[in-house]
């Protein structure tokens, strides 16, 4: 084809550039050099390199796709592919082929380069995809630019085994745990597969296993099965027969987490929910001694009991018991032993927090403390007080506020850590409105209740003893 002609005029050596007007597509360019009138021109030859806005792939009225596997080896969910072509107006059809499986054909027509989109409408599995392009009109052609499958695929099927050891897991933690079930995803194509389950290296009864889909299978454990680690064997009963094994999901294969394994476990203090003394006579512990001999040394207020030894073959509740008076506030503990146990905690009425056995329970020490205020109407008459104390010294004073004034002071002399009631009688005709007692010791001391002997007005005939806090 010729195209519009480009007059030159130079007056020395020049590259001159011819610019097409027009898309122009072709296999072969070249041209003339003609002179117009009389005279002569030197020719140094054409410069061809940038020429080209854009290579067209070759003409074919017939093109095979290789097949591509997308890089890996595993069987793939395929939805679509995506093909680049200018079939020039003409229809060409395409056939798309998984794995030498030939798929529902597609005419296709352009009349441009041109994006074609062949979408599966029904389950497409295979490991490599490839195809066929082929014209309808003899004599005809078209232009294929290449495919494009980066979005070709919803799932990228794991690799087909006959075997497959599945490693062991200790699900983040080296605890030992109590499993129930083991459940993971499989498709073994219709065959018989057998799944054999270990624990610690020890193997648990297997089952078969047979599905027709990609399948969560749940192993649950007939048996007892504690351990560290989980892990299994897959294995086909038919030589050759292949399954797909996508993973297992343990995330509910336990029902116990069970403590760490120690031979030294030092309890950390506990005051069982109150800074209160407590005189405590039994404390249970939960413990696994797993056959082995374990001894417990009760620590109380940082002073250290007599010991005792325990034995149990599994999770037990066992007992310490106190044969001297233990009184105070934190309890704490040492558990040794030349195996290894496992230790669950404290236990009592409340789980392993729980308060343990005890007898009496102090109310929360003071070394100042107050009775009242006590209101006594139209000057009502106060004549004795008394409290039930625990102390941890030997003296305790104690200042009898009336109407803000003090109108008596004393000194009780006390037993330590005995319980008892002091008892004090005012001078008479101590009269007022509102009437407070004050105690206080350099050392602690724990007031159960208090009360006052009183006549609460000027024309009450009785005394009466009023509790106070």
């Amino acid at each position: 084809m010729t195209y519009q002609p480009l007059t030159v005029n130079t007056t020395r050596k020049q590259t001159i550039i011819y610019v097409f007007a027009i898309e122009t597509i072709g296999i072969d360019i070249g041209g003339t050099l003609d002179i117009a009138g009389t005279g002569t021109f030197e020719f140094y030859g054409v410069q061809l390199e940038h020429c080209l806005s854009e290579q067209l792939p070759p003409a074919a009225n017939f093109t095979r796709i290789p097949f591509n596997d997308l890089g890996n080896s595993s069987r793939k969910r395929f939805i679509q592919v995506a093909l680049t072509i200018d079939t020039r107006g003409n229809p060409v059809i395409f056939t798309p082929i998984i794995d030498s499986t030939n798929y529902a054909a597609q005419t296709i027509t352009t009349n441009r380069k041109e994006t074609v989109i062949y979408v599966f409408n029904f389950d497409a599995v295979g490991i490599m995809i490839g195809g066929i392009l082929d014209i309808v009109t003899p004599n005809t052609n078209f232009e294929f630019y290449g495919i494009d499958l980066t979005q070709s695929i919803t799932e990228k099927l794991p690799a087909v085994a006959n075997f497959t050891h599945i490693p062991y897991t200790n699900l983040g933690n080296g605890s030992r745990k109590r499993f129930i079930q083991f459940a993971f995803v499989i498709d073994t194509f219709g065959q018989n597969v057998v799944f054999t389950p270990a624990i610690d290296g020890t193997t648990f009864p297997a089952q078969v296993i047979n599905t027709a889909r990609k399948q969560t299978v749940i192993h649950v454990f007939a048996t007892e099965a504690i351990g560290i680690e989980v892990g299994g064997v897959l294995d086909s009963l038919i030589t050759d027969a292949k399954f797909e094994f996508y993973g297992i999901e343990l995330s509910e294969c336990i029902s116990e987490k069970l403590p760490p394994v120690a031979k030294y476990f030092k309890i950390p203090c506990n005051n069982f929910g109150t800074a209160s003394r407590k005189r405590v006579r039994t404390i249970p512990l939960v413990i696994d001694t797993r056959g082995g001999t374990v001894t417990f040394t009760p620590i109380v207020d940082g002073v250290t009991f007599p010991s005792s030894t325990h034995v149990t073959n599994d999770k037990r509740t066992v007992l310490h018991f106190f044969e001297t008076d233990a009184f105070g506030i934190d309890y704490c503990g040492i558990l040794t032993s030349a195996t290894d146990f496992e230790y669950y905690g404290f236990g009592g009425s409340n789980g392993t927090t729980g308060l343990p056995e005890s007898v009496e329970v102090l109310p929360v020490a003071k070394k100042f403390d107050q009775l009242g205020p006590l209101e006594l109407r139209r000057f009502g008459r106060i004549y004795k007080a008394r409290a039930r104390v625990v102390a941890t010294g030997t003296s305790m004073t104690y200042n009898l506020i009336v109407d803000c004034v003090s109108v008596a002071t004393g000194t009780w002399q006390t037993d330590v850590n005995c319980d008892q009631i002091l008892d004090i009688s005012f001078p008479k005709f101590i009269m007022g409105e509102v009437v407070r007692l004050e105690l206080k010791s350099t050392t602690e001391f724990h007031r159960m209740y208090a009360e006052v002997l009183c006549r609460l007005t000027g024309n009450d005939t009785d005394n009466t003893w009023i509790k106070v806090k």
